[in-house]
């Protein structure tokens, strides 16, 4: 997780980019009924962000 990071860093704000456990369980839902917890979650602000950052 670190390496994807680093490089999410460098192009986001830190305000963009969440880390902490329950951020990311807060994003671990979705209309399934299955759960992930992801190892950071970026709230990208338009679709440029989007494309660069989809991992």
């Amino acid at each position: 997780m670190d390496l994807k990071l680093n490089e999410v860093k460098e192009n986001i704000p830190s305000y963009q980019i969440f880390k902490s456990l329950s951020d990311r369980h807060s994003y671990s839902y979705d209309a399934s009924f299955d759960a992930f917890l992801p190892d950071m979650v970026i709230q990208v602000k338009n679709k440029i962000d989007q494309q660069e950052f989809t991992i």
